[in-house]
């Protein structure tokens, strides 16, 4: 029973760290309107998780070294949780950055603590799916979160949508008894071995895919309302097929790469679907909305699942007794590009009026990404 029940342990984890950029990203209109903000502003939300991620990760890739993948994955809910309230309680838009922020320490522990569980559960080589399964959870939010939170916000309000994420945050620690004894141990001392070659590639693909990460989680619903003068329900029926193709890129890419392409040549073809998706979207307002749908089915074949093979390498590359400092490290150069894609996008569109321009940004940024993995 319990190997069966971790994969969904392993899911709800992702799915409750990276909750907070999808209720931002379903929510942004009407969180505009109530703080009477500008899409600049607002981008500093999805900025202030992704900063906190990005400065708190090489230090929490430690301390998951040092607690164990059970304290771990309690401080991943516990600070969502609270950030979540803060959000969904703030009387000015200043509280809702310090409730992203507390959301940001959720996000750099995840990584670390789950890779920490499949390296103890799954032999090398085997790991693919289980990541995949793993991976997958942050677009079942992004699915799940573009279908439900619009329904939801019209019948209770956002703020209330906001609070009740973060409860459903705190229900999911009743799984803990899952992990078991042997995840609770702590190291006397941190390791000091050298990480492993491959993490600098890996981190700076991340941190070229993360821009593009960023903005799409944060800006597609507003484009597609704003855009391509859809109804706020198919704006988030377009955040959901993101979603949707996500999890299905999430669930085979490990096991595609480890016994087919291979690591480097799945992070290429991962790219350039990026770099099309985008391209798709930035001639959607001029030919067709419609396009705007195969381009996320490219950005959830692309975009969403690169993670799975970032983490495969910082698994194959590092000890264990290292990996929560690799992990941590990794996930820096992703969550700086996050924190940078939110904002710069906004400014764009505030600049230029358009979302042409910064999308594509995105996919010239998803080209540099293919050359680097060509290095790995």
């Amino acid at each position: 029973m319990r190997r069966l029940l971790l994969p969904v342990l392993l899911t709800l984890v992702m799915v409750v760290s990276t909750a907070t950029p999808v209720v931002l990203g379903v929510l942004t209109p009407k969180m505009m309107d109530e703080f009477s903000v500008n899409r600049t502003v607002m981008g500093l939300a999805a900025t202030a998780i992704f900063v906190c991620a990005a400065l708190l990760s090489p230090t929490v890739g430690r301390l998951a070294d040092w607690l164990g993948a059970r304290l771990a994955v309690v401080m991943v809910f516990v600070a969502v949780a609270l950030g979540l309230a803060a959000i969904g309680l703030a009387p000015a838009f200043w509280v809702v950055l310090l409730g992203c922020a507390a959301t940001g320490l959720g996000q750099a522990m995840a990584n670390p603590a789950t890779n920490h569980l499949i390296s103890v559960e799954a032999p090398a080589g085997g790991r693919g799916l289980l990541t995949g399964v793993k991976q997958a959870g942050v677009q079942v939010g992004n699915a799940v979160g573009g279908t439900v939170l619009p329904v939801t916000a019209v019948a209770i309000g956002w703020r209330f949508t906001t609070v009740g994420v973060g409860l459903f945050a705190l229900s999911v620690l009743s799984m803990l008894p899952i992990i078991g004894s042997e995840h609770s141990r702590r190291l006397s001392r941190p390791p000091r071995e050298a990480l492993g070659p491959r993490t600098r590639v890996i981190t700076v693909y991340g941190g070229l895919l993360g821009f593009p990460a960023g903005a799409i989680v944060a800006f597609v619903t507003l484009f597609a309302i704003e855009g391509l003068g859809m109804a706020e329900s198919s704006a988030g029926v377009l955040l959901a097929t993101i979603g949707v193709v996500g999890i299905v890129g999430r669930l085979s890419v490990g096991t595609i790469s480890e016994r087919l392409l291979g690591h480097r040549s799945t992070l290429i073809v991962m790219a350039v679907f990026s770099a099309l998706g985008f391209i798709f979207l930035a001639f959607a307002a001029q030919v067709t909305e419609w396009l705007a749908f195969p381009g996320a089915v490219f950005i959830g074949l692309g975009l969403m699942p690169f993670n799975v093979i970032l983490n495969l390498v910082a698994m194959e590359d590092n000890s264990n007794e290292q990996l929560g400092r690799a992990s941590g490290v990794m996930m820096t150069g992703f969550f700086i590009g996050l924190a940078i894609g939110a904002p710069v996008l906004g400014r764009l569109v505030d600049v230029f009026g358009i979302y042409q321009p910064g999308w594509l940004v995105c996919a010239a940024l998803s080209v540099a990404a293919a050359m680097v993995a060509r290095r790995l």
